[in-house]
């Protein structure tokens, strides 16, 4: 099992992560998963503190008397009380009543935490798991969006994956969501490679810059890949030219100035 499960992971970017076997049933294996995710917790990096915030809703319910709660993990940014959020992609407008930490009341929130935020006007119709929560006016919702996408393969083919063919999105807390990747360059993605790609929706998400996305194919539904958002709103084009691809090249390396220059190089 440990094996089949790397040879999943081989050529992406898990592909040295722990394999912790763990039975549900006996609790074998559960110290061991505990001190892994331990190791993993101490190896990530927070987010800057200065960035806007953002964060997806994965519980919406009602409390008597306070009226509507959101859970979710803190991306980026700081929230405090009074602050005011949008809902994403609605656009609704609410502002912050109180926060919560692990049950505990706190003033103010930093990425990286669990919280739970009693928002004020709106109703349990009006926001659902799945949305986001970010600060007003940072974040545009798209219906699509050039990523650095790995493809994994179908289990038990090395078919590559057609240009433009039918997939499942999962981003933050929205599990499905319906696309189509669109290769830049070649006519199909090839298992265990990474690739341009933009990915085309059906309805619009928050995307923004270094966002991580999972793929799943369409009938029968395995996971198949995943990759990185590089460009929250491209042109929408089928052809990658030279100046694209520099342009792509230095976002995924996070090369600011450089993308800068080729941003407006591809402009002009």
């Amino acid at each position: 099992m440990i094996d089949e499960v790397k040879g999943r992971l081989a050529g992406g970017p898990y592909e040295d992560a722990e394999v912790v076997p763990v039975s549900s049933r006996t609790g074998e294996g559960l110290d061991d998963l505990k001190a892994a995710l331990g190791r993993a917790a101490k190896a990530t990096k927070r987010q800057k503190a200065s960035d806007s915030a953002r964060l997806p809703i994965d519980r919406v319910f009602t409390i008597k008397g306070a009226g509507t709660v959101i859970t979710g993990t803190l991306w980026s940014g700081t929230i405090s009380i009074g602050d005011e959020l949008e809902v994403l992609p609605s656009g609704r407008i609410s502002r912050v009543r109180s926060i919560q930490i692990h049950g505990e009341s706190v003033d103010r929130a930093e990425a990286g935490h669990r919280v739970a935020l009693n928002l004020n006007a709106l109703s349990t119709e009006e926001v659902r798991p799945g949305d986001f929560l970010a600060a007003p006016h940072t974040v545009t919702v798209t219906d699509r969006f050039d990523a650095d996408f790995t493809y994994l393969g179908i289990p038990s083919s090395d078919k590559p994956l057609e240009s433009g063919v039918r997939v499942h999105v999962s981003h933050g807390t929205r599990e499905d969501h319906r696309a189509n990747p669109s290769h830049r360059g070649r006519a199909g993605f090839q298992a265990r490679r990474e690739s341009y790609a933009q990915i085309r929706l059906d309805e619009e998400l928050p995307v923004s810059w270094q966002d991580h996305f999972i793929v799943r194919s369409y009938s029968p539904v395995h996971v198949i890949g995943g990759g990185v958002v590089l460009r929250a709103h491209p042109k929408r084009s089928t052809t990658a030219t030279p100046e694209k691809i520099a342009l792509l090249d230095a976002l995924r390396d996070g090369d600011g100035d450089r993308a800068a220059e080729c941003a407006f190089n591809l402009e002009n």
